[in-house]
């Protein structure tokens, strides 16, 4: 649900006035507008999609090829995160903090040598995970885009630093992440 608010968010000025497809693999998505809303963040993000015309659509995993490969990452190594929720560029700016940290490339070409090295640590599909969260490399400028992404936005609604640190740490992992988003 919160991908939907996010991508159409990101989109909506090519979104309002005209009818749209949302594609997903989750069935429940399908049934967004007839289920019981459990918690006040549903109420507000469900907010955000009134007066947009649109439809969901469930397709199984097999039907949805759009979906991007990590999607096909299983559920522990992507704890909650989801791509549609990343932008592209940010993925693409996470992977080069690797290489410009020695302590993380050091990490992964030991992971792609013996994956039992760094027990904490896993090298998938190009994508290093620690402990289920995805590792990023130490570029404070992306480490505070990160931040500002999860308080700054709509997606973070200017939530406390108690707050905004346990979003940031359920789907990303850097050395003084909770001393940093303080």
């Amino acid at each position: 649900m919160l991908a939907i608010i996010m991508v159409v968010h990101k989109w909506k000025q090519y979104l309002w006035g005209r009818p749209f497809k949302i594609r997903t693999d989750h069935v429940s998505l399908k049934y967004l507008l007839d289920q019981k809303l459990s918690f006040p963040s549903q109420h507000l993000w469900l907010i955000k999609l009134l007066g947009f015309d649109y439809e969901i659509e469930f397709r199984s995993g097999r039907e949805n090829i759009t979906a991007d490969a990590i999607s096909m990452i299983s559920s522990n190594e992507l704890h909650a995160l989801t791509l549609s929720t990343i932008e592209a560029p940010v993925l693409e700016n996470i992977k080069q903090s690797w290489q410009e940290d020695n302590r993380i490339q050091a990490i992964i070409q030991d992971l792609i040598r013996d994956p039992a090295t760094h027990p904490h640590y896993k090298w998938s599909n190009n994508y290093l995970f620690r402990k289920g969260k995805l590792v990023v490399g130490h570029n404070p400028t992306l480490q505070h885009q990160l931040i500002s992404m999860y308080h700054d936005t709509s997606l973070g609604g200017h939530s406390g630093s108690t707050v905004t640190a346990a979003r940031i740490a359920s789907m990303f992992y850097w050395r003084k992440q909770q001393k940093q988003v303080r």
